[in-house]
């Protein structure tokens, strides 16, 4: 309910900043754009809070659909939607899959919310020339899903901290990435509500790899 009353007028917030961005209803000079276009990104910036917040509801309760999921498939869909930006950053982006692999009962929505935080993560600490390599493998019928990067790496002492809400590798005053804080803990809540695991491993320099182990099944 509360985000439901948040969502309203955010949109509504939105729509007239767009508005009165677009100059429909009336020309703006270049400081008036450019406040309204600051209140766009604001407003992105909240909603995309809320939906974070919705979802870490949502898997602590485990309110989560079931159905049965193609990994495949679904890692598939995600670099076609990457590929353009990771032409635009000149990254190399591609799996690598070692059939047969299974599948996994869950909610997709959710799963394709934890790779699209991984996966943006990577991205947002790889430099260009650097790779992002997802990786899938069967383990019996459980699947191995590593998100590897060429980036550049998180300190020892901060690894342990990064699955906790909030918590950004950079501090406040040097942080150059922008983010909730909320993202590698929604991936920790969703995947243990899939009753898997997700562990990190990283060294300054050489990259990070999140290695993800989720109950599946083999369909008839």
């Amino acid at each position: 309910s509360v985000s439901h009353e948040l969502r309203s007028p955010l949109g509504i917030i939105y729509g007239h900043a767009e508005l009165l961005a677009s100059g429909s209803l009336g020309d703006l000079n270049e400081e008036q754009q450019q406040s309204s276009k600051i209140i766009m990104r604001r407003v992105i910036m909240l909603t995309n809070l809320v939906d974070d917040l919705t979802a870490l509801l949502a898997a602590e309760t485990q309110e989560l659909r079931r159905e049965n999921i193609d990994t495949t498939l679904l890692i598939h869909s995600l670099l076609a939607d990457y590929q353009m930006r990771a032409d635009d950053l000149d990254i190399t982006l591609e799996a690598e899959i070692e059939e047969p692999i299974p599948w996994i009962r869950g909610d997709s929505t959710h799963l394709r919310r934890v790779f699209d935080n991984l996966v943006s993560n990577a991205f947002k600490f790889t430099p260009a020339n650097g790779r992002i390599v997802l990786k899938l493998k069967a383990e019996g019928d459980a699947v191995c899903i590593e998100v590897i990067d060429s980036g550049e790496g998180i300190p020892q002492d901060k690894l342990k901290h990064i699955f906790e809400r909030f918590y950004q590798v950079e501090g406040g005053s040097t942080r150059r990435h922008k983010g909730t804080g909320l993202g590698l803990t929604l991936v920790k809540e969703i995947v243990e509500a899939h009753r898997g695991t997700v562990s990190v491993s990283s060294q300054l320099g050489q990259g990070t790899t999140f290695t993800l182990m989720l109950p599946g099944f083999f369909p008839d």
